[in-house]
């Protein structure tokens, strides 16, 4: 598996379309700090190998997207909030295969 560690820096716009109901759409910018191959073997239960690779400088550090979502704040301060991250950028340097990031989250939260 490989693991890979980006910064993100949105600039999203927000907008309160009801009471509580918010979106918020906007460009933004990844940079790669770093991406390690993890190798691991086995038998019968018994770890053989166990290693990371770093793979850093295979993949392009820079990576432009579009973030998006909603959420909602209830009067007691409890919020909930899903978004979208869409990458534009190749994440492969050598250009060998066609990956994109895209990723969905979900928050929970308590605003004071």
């Amino acid at each position: 598996s490989s693991d890979l560690n980006y910064i993100d820096v949105p600039l999203v716009i927000k907008a309160e379309v009801a009471k509580g109901l918010s979106i918020y759409a906007g460009p933004q910018v990844s940079y790669l700090v770093k991406n390690n191959l993890r190798l691991n073997a086995s038998v019968l239960g018994i770890n053989l190998y166990n290693n990371k690779i770093d793979i850093t400088d295979n993949f392009n550090r820079v990576d432009m997207g579009l973030a998006g979502g909603i959420g909602y704040k209830f009067d007691n301060g409890f919020n909930i909030k899903a978004g979208y991250d869409y990458g534009l950028s190749k994440l492969d340097k050598n250009d060998n295969f066609k990956a994109y990031n895209r990723v969905a989250k979900i928050s929970v939260g308590f605003s004071f």
